[in-house]
């Protein structure tokens, strides 16, 4: 199994990628998925150079989300960028509210 890790800051963080594969793994083994068992590649890469960049230390979860959204749908990666996140933390805030 491959796991990518992509920091919209740029950095890498190893203990994040061995806390996955060791919970992937031990989820894998609960649930008798043997290809979650391992072994794994996993490595740090850097984002694309035209990828969307944070800037500030407070949006991660706003770049993983709109990042997992354009990767897993039909919108461009390309749709935001940092100047974007507090209308998208607003819209994010409205779906919750009004979701039923």
């Amino acid at each position: 199994m491959l796991t990518g890790y992509y920091d919209s800051l740029g950095g890498e963080n190893t203990k994040c990628l061995n806390t996955f594969e060791k919970y992937t793994q031990d989820e894998g083994e609960n649930r008798k998925i043997p290809s979650w068992q391992g072994p794994w590649k996993c490595s740090s890469m850097a984002p694309p150079q035209d990828c969307p960049r944070q800037t500030d230390g407070t949006s991660c979860g706003m770049f993983v989300c709109c990042s997992a959204d354009c990767l897993t749908g039909d919108a461009d990666i390309h749709s935001f960028e940092q100047k974007d996140i507090c209308d998208i933390r607003r819209e994010v805030r409205r779906f919750f509210l009004t979701c039923n």
